[in-house]
C-alpha cells in the first residue's frame, strides 16, 4: 500500500446556488473518498448553508460549477480571485 502522506492533494470546490439538494453532496462524496483530492461544496445564494467566500476560491485548485449562471455570478462577485482561475461548468441537469 502506498504512503498517502507523500501524495500532493488537489482542492476541488463544487459551487451551486444553495447546496441544499441531493445532487451536490453526492458529487462531493464521490471525490471525497479519493486520497489525492480534498473537496468542499459552497453556494452562491446568501441563504445557502455554506456561502461561497473569497477564502474558498483561494483554497481551490479547481472550481466546478453546475450552470453557466454560477460561473458568471462567481466572476462578478469575486473578480480578483477568479482573474486567473479556471472555472469548469458541468452543465448539470439537476436543479441546485
Amino acid at each position: 500500500m502506498a504512503d498517502s502522506s507523500n501524495i500532493n492533494r488537489s482542492n476541488a470546490l463544487f459551487v451551486c446556488s444553495k447546496i441544499n439538494g441531493a445532487a451536490r453532496p453526492t458529487d462531493e462524496k464521490v471525490l471525497s473518498n479519493h486520497e489525492a483530492i480534498s473537496v468542499r461544496s459552497r453556494g452562491t445564494s446568501r441563504s445557502a448553508r455554506k456561502v461561497l467566500s473569497s477564502s474558498d476560491l483561494k483554497w481551490a485548485d479547481i472550481v466546478l460549477v453546475m450552470e453557466h449562471r454560477h460561473k458568471q455570478r462567481i466572476s462578478d462577485d469575486f473578480p480578483g480571485e477568479t482573474k486567473y482561475k479556471r472555472i469548469h461548468v458541468l452543465d448539470n441537469q439537476v436543479s441546485c
